[in-house]
C-alpha cells in the first residue's frame, strides 16, 4: 500500500494504491474534495472530462463530487429560513470549494471543509463535514462526519454524484424499488420495465428504497454501491448515457428545502455519521 502526492492539471492530488488488489483512488482536495479516479481490480470505473477538472470557472463533469448542503436543484435556486430568502445554486457549494487534508495514512486521506462567511450568505449555519477515503482490499469506503456547529437545528440534504463508465442500454441494474420520480414532468410513475430502457435525461430518481444497495454492469463483474440509511434515494442520470451513467445515492429528493421532505434535521451541537462504500466483484 502507498499513498502519494502528485500535480495533475496544475492541482494538488492524492493517490492511494493498494498492490495487492490492483486498485487505486485519487483525490483533489483543492476541487471540492472529489475523487477523480477510482480503479478497482484493475478495472477504471469513473468517468472523468479532463478539461473542466482543470477549469475552476467550470463545475467537473466527472469523479465523484461532493453534494451539500443539498443534492439537486431548488426552484429558482431559491429557500426560505427564518422567513429570509437564500439562494442557493444546484448541489450547493462544497463541490466548488477547497478541502483541507487533515490526515493521511497507510491506505486513507481525511478532508475537511468549515463554513466560512461566503457559505454563510447562502446557507446560514456554522459547520464542519469531515470525510475520510479509506481503500481497502480493493473496496473503497467514504466515511462522512457531519457536525453542526450552529446554535439551532440545520437542515440538509447531502449526496454524491459519482460518474460511472458504461452504457446505460447495455447495464443491468438491481435497484430495490419500484418507483420513480420522473424529471421529465415531475410525476412519480410506477417502474414498468427493465432500467436500461427508461431515457435517463431527465432523471431518474428513485424513491422507497428496500434495500441500501444498488449494482450494475455489464459482464460477470459489477459495481456495487453500499450506503448508510441516510440515503434513502438513488438518482439515475446521464448526458451521454453511451458513455456513463451517474448513479446517485441522496439524503432526499429534489427540490427538498422547499416541500420540506424528509431533509435531515440535525440538531445543534451534534455529529451525523454516514457512509458509502464502492466496490467491484
Amino acid at each position: 500500500m502507498t499513498i502519494t502526492t502528485k500535480t495533475r492539471c496544475g492541482f494538488e492530488v492524492i493517490e492511494i494504491v493498494e498492490e495487492h488488489s490492483n486498485s487505486k483512488a485519487v483525490i483533489c482536495p483543492e476541487r471540492g474534495g472529489i475523487l477523480i479516479e477510482l480503479v478497482l481490480g484493475g478495472e477504471q470505473l469513473l468517468y472523468l472530462n479532463e478539461e473542466t477538472f482543470a477549469d475552476k470557472s467550470k463545475n467537473i463533469r466527472g469523479g465523484n463530487p461532493i453534494l451539500f448542503p443539498i443534492s439537486g436543484a431548488l426552484t429558482n435556486n431559491e429557500y426560505i429560513i427564518d422567513g429570509e430568502t437564500y439562494i442557493l445554486e444546484q448541489h450547493g457549494f462544497a463541490r466548488n470549494m477547497a478541502w483541507e487534508v487533515e490526515a493521511t495514512d497507510s491506505n486513507s486521506v481525511t478532508l475537511s471543509l468549515q463554513d466560512t462567511e461566503e457559505t454563510f450568505s447562502v446557507y446560514p449555519f456554522e459547520f464542519l463535514l469531515t470525510f475520510t477515503y479509506i481503500l481497502e482490499d480493493g473496496t473503497l469506503q467514504i466515511h462522512q462526519q457531519y457536525e453542526n456547529h450552529a446554535e439551532r437545528t440545520m437542515p440538509f440534504y447531502a449526496g454524491f454524484h459519482p460518474y460511472f463508465l458504461g452504457n446505460h442500454r447495455q447495464l443491468s441494474y438491481e435497484i430495490a424499488s419500484q418507483q420513480y420520480l420522473d424529471y421529465a414532468d415531475f410525476n412519480t410513475k410506477k417502474l414498468e420495465t427493465d432500467i436500461n430502457q427508461l431515457e435517463i435525461n431527465p432523471a431518474k430518481v428513485f424513491l422507497n428504497l428496500s434495500e441500501q444497495k444498488v449494482a450494475f454492469g455489464s459482464g460477470e463483474k459489477k459495481v456495487v454501491l453500499s450506503f448508510s440509511r441516510e440515503f434513502p434515494v438513488v438518482v439515475l442520470w446521464s448526458e451521454t448515457p453511451d458513455q456513463y451513467v451517474c448513479v446517485e445515492p441522496w439524503m432526499a429528493g429534489p427540490d427538498a428545502f422547499t416541500n420540506e421532505d424528509k431533509v435531515i434535521e440535525l440538531e445543534a451541537g451534534k455529529v451525523m455519521i454516514a457512509t458509502f462504500t464502492i466496490a467491484y466483484e
